[in-house]
Parts: C-alpha cells; sequence; structure tokens
C-alpha cells in the first residue's frame, strides 16, 4: 500500500480537486482499480467537496461516474473497506479529506485499499502518519523522510515479541500480553528513550500488522510514565535487549 498527500501546511479548498485528479489519473492507468472513494467525517464534512461542484443527486446516490470510474462518497461511518483473498489486486483508492491521523488508523491494513491519497487539515495533525508510511508528496513527488533507526536494543525486544508473542494475533493470550508488558517495562527500567513512530515503523518492516505495531508502541509508550502489571509476574528481558545484533 503507497499512501500519498497534499502537501499543505493548512488545507486550502482546492486541494480536493488536487486530490481528486491524481485519483482519477491513477485509476485510468491501473485496470485493477475498480473505484475511487472520497472520505469524510461526517455528512456536515460534506462542503469540504464544493470546490466539485457536485449536484446533490450525487450524494443522494453516494457517489458519482467519471469517464466510468466510480467514485464513492463515505463518511467514517458508512465507510467499509473489504479485505481481500491472498492473490487478489487491491482495486480501491482512499482519499480521506481533513479526517484526523487518529481516525485513519482503523484502515492501515486493509488489502482492498491499493493506496491513499490524503488530504490534511493541518500538515502537524498527520506528519507522523504520513512519516511512518513515507509518504509521497503528489506535486512533487518527493517522499517524505522516514522516521529514522531505531535502537537497536529496542529492536532485540521487537524481535524477541515478533518470533515468541504472536503479534499478529493481537498479543490476545494473556501471557502474550505478559510478555509485551514485560518487555515495555524493562525498557523503562533500563531508562531507553521511545520514539513512537520509530517504533512502528520497525515493527511494520518485520511483518507486524500496523495496528499490532501500534499496540506495540503504545505499550512501550505509556510503560514509561504508568505503572504497568502482569498477570503471571514479570520477566527480565535485559538479556535479550542488551543482545549484541548482527549486522
Amino acid at each position: 500500500m503507497k499512501v500519498y498527500y497534499v502537501n499543505r501546511e493548512v488545507h486550502q479548498p482546492h486541494d480536493v480537486i488536487v486530490a481528486v485528479r491524481e485519483a482519477f489519473k491513477m485509476a485510468k492507468n491501473n485496470p485493477d482499480i475498480k473505484k475511487v472513494t472520497l472520505l469524510v467525517g461526517t455528512k456536515s464534512n460534506y462542503s469540504l467537496l464544493e470546490p466539485l461542484q457536485l449536484d446533490k443527486s450525487d450524494f443522494r446516490n453516494g457517489g458519482f461516474l467519471v469517464e466510468n470510474i466510480p467514485f464513492k462518497i463515505c463518511t467514517l461511518k458508512t465507510y467499509h473497506p473489504n479485505n481481500l483473498f491472498v492473490g487478489n489486486n487491491p482495486s480501491e483508492i482512499l482519499v480521506p479529506l481533513c479526517i484526523p491521523a487518529m481516525e485513519l488508523y482503523q484502515f492501515e491494513d486493509f488489502s482492498d485499499i491499493a493506496c491513499w491519497i490524503v488530504v490534511p487539515w493541518l500538515m502537524s495533525e498527520n506528519a507522523s502518519f504520513l512519516s511512518i508510511h513515507e509518504a509521497i508528496d503528489i506535486e512533487s513527488g518527493e517522499a517524505m523522510p522516514f522516521p529514522g533507526h531505531l535502537d537497536g536494543r529496542i529492536a532485540n525486544g521487537i524481535d524477541w515479541l515478533r518470533d515468541n508473542a504472536y503479534p499478529n494475533q493481537g498479543f490476545v493470550h494473556a501471557s502474550d500480553e505478559d510478555y509485551l508488558k514485560s518487555v515495555a517495562i524493562t525498557l523503562r527500567n533500563m531508562q531507553i528513550p521511545i520514539n513512537y513512530d520509530q517504533v512502528v515503523y520497525y515493527c511494520h518492516e518485520q511483518g507486524i500488522w500496523w495496528h499490532n505495531a501500534r499496540k506495540v508502541a503504545d505499550y512501550f509508550v505509556n510503560a514509561q510514565t504508568h505503572a504497568m502489571h502482569t498477570r503471571y509476574g514479570q520477566t527480565n528481558f535485559s538479556g535479550i535487549i542488551n543482545a549484541p545484533r548482527e549486522n
């Protein structure tokens, strides 16, 4: 999944036109794309689409056609992307319009989305999300810098969790969540600073799904300032965390 964005510090009405034109061009050049979704927060945010000069019937019908390419209009409440079976090609372009980054997290793992074109309300609110995805400026073609290299000791903890705690099952077993908490507590006790974006980025590089990568980062960050208790007793992971890393 690729992420593109309209690079503005503050949203401008014309941004939606820039994004829709780029989505149309991508859809025309990729036969696998079956639709473009324009996503707003609520119906009260339909005003963001005014620069497109749509008819009332377009809103009643939930979208419109441009040269046989369906453009769907959805809110966070009505948008339901699909997961595809392995081997199928992603078929949707998602254009979130001024959606807070935290609302976008829920869609990161949907395999039906081929790419995103993010239109921020404030760049500062979306900078973390865009950096983690190395988002590409659709006008300049330049990629946003990735969050930077993770401390090798934190990477050791993540590697161990990846291999032993079933992160892509969401740490649903009590023992697996205990492992996650224990690594987080050990990092705190060792006074190792945690960079949320770097943790998420590294986790995803290791094959951990976005939702679960953010769960790891949340636990690591929260353990720095909040007491965290395990069900079966804390395990000290300092030996694993301090282990030398292979080049």
